[in-house]
């Protein structure tokens, strides 16, 4: 799980930031090879086995770790 995976876009592919959403929405065909990285259930308690995730826009990487993506909710919430 550990390792970098790159996964090939079209670079024609018209992006739309929401930065305070922190919910990731994308069509199949660029989500599910991302959705792929991981197991079906998460193991919270080892989020650090989770891959960095590093979206690349224009030349710019915005690296995304398991700490930000993963949201960690107590049992009361």
């Amino acid at each position: 799980m550990g390792n970098s995976s790159v996964i090939p876009l079209n670079s024609s592919i018209q992006i739309f930031v929401d930065t305070g959403c922190s919910v990731l929405f994308g069509h199949k065909s660029i989500m599910a090879p991302i959705v792929a990285l991981f197991p079906e259930a998460l193991d919270c308690n080892n989020i650090n086995i989770y891959p960095k995730i590093t979206f690349v826009i224009g030349e710019v990487q915005y690296p995304i770790t398991p700490n930000e993506y993963i949201l960690k909710l107590s049992e009361k919430e």
